[in-house]
């Protein structure tokens, strides 16, 4: 019983922490896209690309661990 709680728990941490990330990385992808810097947008700046591929790799793990994690309070 106390394993099942525990588990609940977690998958609920892991799906709040990846709802709130996933907004995160909206509004920062919609700012890059506006933000102008030389007289180009910032998101077209390699260097931006290259950190917000690395998020969005991060974004997508923790959204695997919170469905793992659903998955395993669902089978009990």
């Amino acid at each position: 019983m106390t394993t099942t709680i525990t588990g609940a728990l977690t998958a609920d941490r892991y799906s709040f922490w990846y709802g709130d990330t996933q907004a995160l990385f909206d509004i920062t992808l919609d700012y890059v896209k506006q933000r102008k810097q030389f007289g180009r947008a910032i998101g077209s700046f390699q260097v931006i690309q290259h950190r917000l591929a690395d998020c969005y790799v991060d974004l997508e793990q923790s959204r695997s661990m919170a469905l793992l994690a659903a998955n395993s309070v669902a089978a009990g």
